[in-house]
C-alpha cells in the first residue's frame, strides 16, 4: 500500500476527547479523584484505571529516545495516556487495515503530554511518536484473537521503516478475549519479563522466493547494567518485572496477580511532609515511573527507625505492608505506580477499596503487627478496579449529557 501525505489535526491542553477521520482513533477523559495535600500524603491527584480489562502496563522513555519504525498491533487496541510535564508531542497514524474503509489514510496529530487523557489506538492502525524524551506512557490494553496469518500470539507488534514508501496492510483479529484471559496473558507477561528482562523482538514482514513472511529481530543492549544485588537498597525493594525497549527504555509489567494499578501523581519542592501515611488492610507496591526531579521514600520500621531512599529507577518497586508508615516527597512533578493487594481480612468492608488510609503524626512509625496475611484473589480486586471504572464512566456520561442537554 504506497504512502499518502498526512492530514495534521491539533488538539489542545483541555482537549480530552475527540475523533479522527480513522475510525476508533480518539481521546477520551482518563478518570482521576483529587487529594487532600493537607494529609502529609503530597499527592495532588490519583489516576484511576479506565473501563475495560484494567491491565496496566507502562513503557519509559529516556532523554534523547526516538522512534526509528511504525509499528501496528493486529490483536490490540492500544489505550496510551502520557505522563508528562506537557511536553509536546506528535503521534503519526496510518490506517492498514484490510476491511477499512479509509485504508490507507494517515494522519499526524499534535498534543501536549498529559494524565488526563487517553488516545485510543484500534489494532491495525500503524503508529509512531516524536517527543516522547522523558515521557512516561500508560497502555490499558484489549486484546483479541483469531485465526489470524498476520498474528503471532507471542509478538503481535509488525515494524516498518518510518521512511518507508509503502505501509503494510493486515488482517486484524476480531474476537475480543474475556477479562479471565486478559488476565492469564498479563500474568504470562509476568513471568516472561521478570526471568530475564532480555529486549523486546521487533517482527518483520518480508518477501522471500514469492513468499511472504514475518522474522523477528532482537536487538543487543547486554550493556545496560544489571540491578541484581540491590545494593543500598532496603529489604522492601526488589525488581520488577521488565522488558527491555531501548539501552534506557523499559516495559514496566504488573508485579501482582491483579496486574491492575493507580498512579500516584506528586508535586514537590523537596521537603519531606510532617505525616506518615498507612494502610491498615492492604499492601501497596510502589514504584517511581519518572518526574521532573528527585523523588525520594520514607518508610517506618519495627524499631521506630524510618529509612529514606531515593526512587529513581523503574526498574526497582518498594513493597509497603500492612500498616507500615511510610511517605513519598519530591521535586517536581513526579508519577508513581501504586499496586494493591488487599487482606481478606478486609473483605466485605469499604476499607478495601482505598478507604483504609491513616495520617500518622512523625513519631508514630512503627508498623502493626499482622499475623498470618492472606490476601484477596487478584481477579477479585481486578473485577472490583473494572466495577469502579465503569461507575466513573458512567457518571460520567450522566454528566456530559446534563451538559447537552443545558445547552
Amino acid at each position: 500500500m504506497s504512502r499518502r501525505l498526512p492530514v495534521s489535526h491539533s488538539v489542545d491542553d483541555e482537549g480530552g476527547s475527540g475523533f479522527f477521520p480513522i475510525p476508533g482513533v480518539r481521546f477520551f477523559s482518563s478518570h482521576w479523584t483529587e487529594l487532600d495535600r493537607h494529609s502529609g500524603y503530597g499527592a495532588i491527584r490519583v489516576i484511576r484505571p479506565s473501563e475495560g480489562p484494567a491491565i496496566t502496563d507502562f513503557v519509559t522513555h529516556e532523554l534523547g529516545f526516538a522512534y526509528g519504525t511504525y509499528g501496528i498491533h493486529v490483536g490490540q487496541d492500544d489505550r496510551l495516556t502520557f505522563f508528562g510535564d506537557g511536553q509536546p508531542i506528535d503521534a503519526y497514524l496510518i490506517d492498514c487495515r484490510a476491511n477499512s474503509p479509509t485504508l490507507g489514510s494517515e494522519i499526524a496529530i499534535s498534543f501536549r503530554a498529559s494524565p488526563y487523557r487517553v488516545l485510543v489506538i484500534p489494532a491495525g492502525v500503524a503508529h509512531t511518536f516524536d517527543g516522547l524524551s522523558g515521557v512516561v506512557t500508560r497502555d490499558e490494553p484489549v486484546w483479541y484473537a483469531d485465526n489470524n496469518p498476520d498474528w503471532d500470539p507471542d509478538n503481535d507488534l509488525i515494524s516498518f521503516p518510518r521512511d518507508a514508501l509503502t505501509a503494510p496492510v493486515v488482517q486484524v483479529n476480531t474476537r475480543k478475549l474475556p477479562v479471565a484471559a486478559h488476565l492469564l496473558v498479563s500474568k504470562m507477561s509476568q513471568v516472561a519479563n521478570g526471568a530475564n528482562h532480555a529486549a523486546y523482538s521487533a517482527r518483520y514482514r518480508v518477501n522471500l522466493g514469492g513468499e511472504t513472511r514475518y522474522v523477528k529481530v532482537t536487538p543487543d543492549w547486554s550493556g545496560v547494567p544489571s540491578l541484581a544485588g540491590l545494593t543500598g537498597f532496603p529489604a522492601t525493594a526488589e525488581l520488577n518485572n521488565y522488558a527491555l525497549t531501548g539501552p534506557k527504555s523499559f516495559t514496566i509489567v504488573p508485579s501482582t496477580d491483579s496486574c491492575t494499578s493507580d498512579v500516584i501523581e506528586l508535586l514537590g519542592e523537596g521537603m519531606e511532609p510532617e505525616r506518615f501515611v498507612s494502610h491498615r488492610l492492604s499492601e501497596r507496591v510502589l514504584t517511581w515511573i519518572g518526574g521532573t526531579g528527585q523523588a525520594w521514600l520514607s518508610i517506618g520500621d519495627e524499631t521506630n527507625t524510618v529509612h529514606t531512599t531515593p526512587m529513581n529507577d523503574p526498574r526497582i518497586s518498594f513493597r509497603i505492608p500492612p500498616g507500615a508508615k511510610y511517605r513519598l516527597h519530591c521535586e517536581g512533578r513526579n508519577w508513581f505506580r501504586s499496586e494493591m493487594r488487599v487482606l481478606k481480612a478486609a473483605a466485605g468492608s469499604a476499607t478495601a477499596l482505598g478507604q483504609d488510609m491513616t495520617v500518622h503524626e512523625v513519631e508514630a512509625v512503627r508498623p502493626q503487627s499482622v499475623a498470618d496475611i492472606q490476601y484477596i484473589p487478584g481477579a477479585a480486586l481486578n473485577a472490583l478496579a473494572r466495577a469502579e471504572a465503569a461507575a466513573r464512566k458512567y457518571l460520567q456520561d450522566e454528566e456530559n449529557t446534563d451538559a447537552s442537554n443545558n445547552h
